[in-house]
């Protein structure tokens, strides 16, 4: 069998306890630890899953919709509502039969299997195996044809789903040693209390407890073999567990007499001290789920007319649309609730993207009432991933470590380009923030590196109510201020490479300061300015003079006068003069 037929013959080989299906579309590790012999045994599965039964092929193109014609939106919108009532199933609500039940659980578990392999969904497919797996446990015929028929998302034409729920006609070959040992066991059991052997307190424990669980049994409505079942083996050794038993006890005790013959790891799951942990992460992503619609209008619109004339791309693009939008309200729903379970989550590790998501939320939402695609909504436009990777950087996480967070929490579901670029603008944030907070050491260019922080603050301020990050526009406005003060070119550009929040490379940083120089607006300093005017022999001192009067040259400021700073320009021409004619000789 392929990979595919292997996990079908664990999901139809089983029927998993409650707590494993509050939320069975995430599970990652959908096969069965069980032997296929023993499933098949157990279960009456035939030994291979696509095998006829009375001359019926799962032929996709037999079996496929109540018609060739192309989907209308509304038979769209009618798929992706039952599509949808699948994938909200609960399996502890009341409402349901055992049959709708099975039928349910089975259907998640199917688009489990196959929500990462997309090129091989077939919806008709899977109601084919899911009807041999409803057969296999003893619901009639027509219950299952009842049951496909209302709850299905393929519109199936009678007489193709009569087909398929016709009961096999030959049984599984029985695996009789299985049995045989089965039944010595079972009678270990029911005899433990009166019979006088000698078992070790373990053994004594779990056979009584085992006795307890099972007298009540109806075995004419409730056969044992429905009974006992892993979720019966769990609540046993957790009974033992409270009992003070030692695990590796349990395990042998186990091992020895449980009907289930389980294998090693079988064991060591249900033994598994996280399975406490494991049933808390279910809650944290399923406790209060706002049962929100999974599509809209212009969804099923959409698909039709993208795949004009194509109805399985249309039931596959509805299908990918409604996943996607659940997962991404999974993902809310664990930040909504991650203040509850804080005290027994927060110190995990892999928790800090919630805490830090739960927070942002708290601040945002405000109590308000909102629905998943409005919270969803303000979450992006609030940048909370850029924030909270922010955090987790100056917390002195990795850009692997948060990534991978991203990845498995953020409600956006970003694509790993979106995540790069989130990192990016992350770590200069982070440098922004640091920035902002950073005192001075360094006393060689202690004066021009505290204008520099000083400068950057406000922009940073300036930028942030805008919603913006640093960017060399936000580089050039600090190096204009800088000019202003007087500040030269060569003391700039180190503090530039040393203090900036994105990383700038010293030519970088010259050629920001060319740029800015170039505009024309600012000079260096007024001596420049001077020098730069005499070398034009079309313009004279009065006019270079003046001129400079006009600028805001930093060597003006103190001069309160007109006069008294004409004069000071005409000094410095005749020093420039001075110098120049010297250089010449």
């Amino acid at each position: 069998m392929n990979e595919q037929d292997n996990n079908w013959a664990s999901l139809l080989a089983s029927e998993p306890p409650a707590e494993e299906l509050a939320e069975n579309v995430y599970s990652e590790d959908l096969h069965q630890n069980n032997t296929q012999k023993i499933a098949e045994a157990r279960e009456n599965i035939p030994q291979n899953i696509n095998q006829e039964t009375n001359n019926v092929q799962p032929d996709s193109q037999n079996i496929a919709l109540n018609t060739n014609e192309p989907l209308t939106e509304k038979e769209a919108t009618k798929f992706a509502q039952k599509l949808e009532q699948i994938i909200y199933y609960n399996p502890n609500s009341n409402d349901l039969n055992p049959i709708e039940n099975a039928y349910f659980s089975l259907y998640q578990k199917a688009i489990a299997i196959y929500k990462n392999n997309l090129q091989n969904l077939e919806f008709s497919h899977i109601d084919y195996k899911i009807a041999k797996a409803l057969l296999n446990k003893d619901f009639s015929e027509e219950d299952i044809f009842k049951v496909i028929k209302e709850n299905s998302p393929t519109n199936w034409q009678d007489e193709k789903l009569q087909q398929i729920c016709i009961k096999k006609q030959q049984e599984a070959q029985k695996d009789e040693a299985f049995f045989e040992e089965y039944a010595h066991r079972l009678e270990a059991i029911q005899y433990v209390l009166i019979e006088d052997k000698a078992y070790t307190p373990v053994e004594k424990a779990y056979l009584e407890t085992y006795h307890d669980m099972i007298a009540h049994i109806d075995i004419e409505n409730t056969p044992y073999k429905d009974a006992i079942n892993k979720n019966l083996e769990k609540n046993i050794i957790q009974t033992l567990l409270e009992k003070n038993f030692k695990s590796d006890e349990i395990f042998s005790a186990v091992e020895k007499y449980s009907p289930l013959q389980l294998e090693t790891e079988e064991i060591q799951n249900i033994l598994n001290p996280k399975q406490a942990k494991q049933d808390i992460e279910e809650q944290l992503a399923t406790k209060n789920l706002a049962t929100e619609s999974l599509y809209t209008k212009d969804d099923i619109k959409n698909s039709v007319n993208e795949n004009q004339g194509n109805n399985k791309a249309i039931q596959k693009s509805i299908f990918i649309k409604i996943q996607t939008t659940y997962d991404s309200f999974i993902r809310l729903n664990r930040i909504r609730n991650f203040p509850e379970f804080m005290t027994k989550l927060s110190n995990d590790p892999k928790y800090l993207y919630l805490k830090e998501a739960s927070k942002l939320r708290q601040l945002q939402v405000q109590n308000r009432i909102l629905s998943n695609r409005a919270e969803i909504e303000l979450y992006q436009k609030s940048n909370n991933d850029l924030i909270i990777a922010s955090r987790l950087l100056e917390k002195g996480h990795t850009d692997g470590e948060i990534a991978s967070l991203m990845v498995k929490y953020s409600p956006l579901k970003p694509s790993t380009e979106e995540i790069n670029l989130t990192l990016k603008n992350a770590h200069t944030l982070f440098n922004m923030e640091k920035l902002a907070q950073m005192k001075v050491e360094d006393i060689a260019i202690k004066n021009i590196a505290e204008e520099y922080i000083l400068t950057c603050k406000k922009v940073i301020v300036d930028n942030m109510n805008n919603n913006i990050l640093w960017n060399k526009d936000s580089e050039s406005k600090v190096i204009k201020e800088l000019i202003n003060k007087g500040f030269k070119q060569d003391k700039i550009i180190p503090v530039i490479t040393k203090f900036s929040p994105v990383k700038i490379s010293n030519e970088e940083a010259k050629n920001l300061v060319m740029n800015t120089l170039g505009q024309g607006k600012i000079e260096l300093s007024l001596q420049e300015y001077l020098s730069q005017n005499l070398k034009n022999k079309h313009t004279s001192e009065v006019k270079i003079i003046e001129d400079a009067l006009k600028r805001n040259f930093p060597e003006l400021q103190n001069k309160k006068s007109i006069t008294k700073k004409r004069n000071f320009i005409q000094n410095e021409l005749k020093k420039i003069k001075k110098q120049t004619q010297k250089l010449t000789r």
